[in-house]
């Protein structure tokens, strides 16, 4: 083999291991987190914790926070030697609030790119609902069969800031019945995917009985069965607590309770009084543990007209007074939303 040959084997090589190369990164991307463990505070929006965790060693002078609300470059004279390094607001040049009820934290590198991000609260786009006071948001990583990088953002009880995550846990059980009360047998409930074993599921015993533990995060389940219809349902999974969300199931899926164990029940709507109502109505509602609730009212084409509270409450009955008088007569909606769902009802203004 002459040099040139030798030179074009060579290239050929070079390019197949590069072409492998990329396609194992593209099947398996490299992700870098570096904020593992967020601590809002319920009293003090300033006062929060963020356990960083510098893989790299890196010095990050010049990167800045943000919040919803606030921007804050991260002081230059801080020590990055340590693997874990806990921040405060000490720790930037500049304020920065973090809403405990729901918030956006976003890490940017010197080049402004996000390096990292942490999102709770309500909606669909978050990673956990906000956590209950002394709860920490925490990053859960791990690595698949496959070598790909699985990770999650949960809650947890006990906050380990300064070390590693330790990962709580939930329980999620129920019973599965038919419109006669009879049990449901074999209906698969998937709770969980992986890309070994696929979807993980387990199935309702001859009592029609399931339960399953899972990290403590916002999680889908779907309910199968041939012959009834498929119900797909959100929760976010509390740490160290029980779930009982019990399904009743006929021709089309009639019904779903949905409860926290200790205590049983779950939350409930009250029909506003009066109604119909002349200005002003009371809306009543019972929640069974202390939670974030959005108290809205909505027109009949669902444009919001105004939220009567927005917060966090605990446990028990709570009433708000609604006065509409700037309002015109006519049907409107209210809705009460919590952590592990909602509920709708409608109100009658007559002037």
């Amino acid at each position: 083999m002459d040099k040139e040959e030798a030179m074009i084997s060579f290239f050929r090589t070079f390019l197949c291991i590069l072409f492998f190369l990329m396609g194992c990164l593209q099947a398996n991307p490299i992700m870098l987190f570096y904020m593992y463990e967020l601590l809002p505070d319920h009293d003090d929006r300033y006062n929060w914790k963020i356990e960083m965790y510098n893989h790299l060693g890196e010095d990050l002078t010049n990167w800045f926070i943000t919040s919803r609300t606030d921007t804050a470059i991260i002081r230059n004279d801080l020590n990055w030697t340590n693997l874990f390094i806990v921040i405060t607001m000490d720790s930037l040049e500049d304020s920065l609030g973090i809403d405990p009820q729901g918030d956006i934290v976003q890490l940017h590198n010197d080049d402004g790119w996000i390096a990292d991000q942490i999102c709770f609260g309500k909606g669909s786009h978050t990673d956990v609902s906000s956590p209950l006071p002394g709860q920490s948001i925490s990053l859960i990583t791990f690595t698949d069969w496959d070598h790909s990088q699985v990770y999650y953002y949960c809650l947890d009880n006990t906050p380990t800031l300064g070390s590693g995550n330790d990962g709580a846990k939930g329980e999620v059980y129920g019973y599965l019945t038919d419109q006669f009360d009879d049990p449901v047998a074999d209906i698969t409930v998937q709770y969980d995917y992986n890309s070994f074993h696929g979807s993980i599921y387990t199935e309702s015993d001859t009592n029609g009985y399931y339960s399953f533990n899972l990290v403590a995060r916002r999680q889908n389940i779907t309910f199968k069965k041939y012959g009834f219809n498929e119900r797909d349902t959100s929760l976010q999974i509390w740490p160290d607590s029980s779930i009982n969300l019990s399904l009743v199931f006929s021709d089309t899926l009639a019904s779903i309770e949905l409860s926290r164990n200790k205590p049983e029940l779950s939350f409930y709507l009250d029909t506003n009084y009066p109604n119909p109502f002349n200005v002003r109505t009371t809306f009543g509602f019972f929640l069974p543990l202390s939670d974030f609730v959005d108290l809205a009212v909505f027109d009949v084409t669902g444009r919001p007209i105004e939220t009567v509270f927005s917060g966090y409450l605990n446990s028990g009955k709570h009433t708000f007074t609604w006065d509409a008088n700037s309002l015109a007569s006519g049907i409107y909606f209210y809705r009460l939303e919590t952590s592990t769902g909602f509920q709708t009802k409608k109100c009658i203004l007559m002037k």
